[in-house]
């Protein structure tokens, strides 16, 4: 009766991980990336990290939101350095020419310049999957926007050059160079969700057999 118990709390507590953290199961980083955002924030200076996580599905193309004007920032977040962005484009924008990229030195905006590339020319005209790779500051430090309260390392992109864009999701790339930080290990809790979640799945077929036999 005990161990009957026991398995059935597994795999109730396996089933609400997955309610609780759905993305960890149906949701990756788009290829050539390796790591989702910890912080996303938009033109209009809101938290739309779990949009900007969660790749397309029926009818939420351009769920992230991008602006249509030139005077706008928007700012890619994450515990640990690291030195690429992708964006997954869907319909490419109107803003010609290449957006500037700033990181914080722990006084003011410093722009990466030489130091980042491009994947494509315009890139925010273009469909499918592009990328900005740059190598990692020694002098990056974190900071803490109003929006959100933790401190992590941003990137800062001007809208100039990137207006008009579609998006449907952005990923990280870890930092392997420069002076950063060295790439950073999925967070506990994701850990935690994921061993209970297959705990539970590991009940379910153990029943699954009894009641065959």
């Amino acid at each position: 009766m005990m161990r009957k118990s026991f398995s059935t709390l597994l795999l109730v507590l396996g089933l609400f991980s997955l309610l609780l953290n759905p993305y960890l199961v149906f949701a990756a980083p788009l290829t050539g990336a390796d790591l989702d955002l910890s912080a996303y924030i938009n033109a209009s200076n809101a938290d739309q990290t779990t949009d900007a996580n969660s790749p397309y599905t029926t009818g939420d193309h351009g769920d992230v939101q991008w602006p249509f004007n030139t005077f706008s920032n928007m700012y890619f977040g994450y515990s640990s350095t690291f030195e690429g962005i992708y964006f997954d484009i869907y319909a490419g924008g109107f803003g010609s020419g290449e957006p500037n990229m700033y990181y914080w030195n722990g006084t003011t905006w410093v722009s990466l310049g030489v130091d980042g590339t491009w994947s494509q020319t315009n890139p925010f005209t273009q469909t499918g999957i592009i990328n900005y790779t740059f190598t990692s500051p020694v002098d990056w430090a974190t900071t803490t926007l109003s929006t959100i309260e933790t401190a992590y390392y941003y990137i800062k992109i001007s809208s100039n050059g990137a207006q008009g864009a579609t998006i449907d999701q952005i990923s990280l790339l870890s930092s392997t160079s420069g002076g950063g930080t060295p790439a950073a290990t999925p967070e506990f809790t994701d850990l935690l969700y994921g061993a209970i979640f297959l705990l539970g799945g590991a009940f379910i077929v153990q029943h699954v057999r009894q009641i065959q036999n």
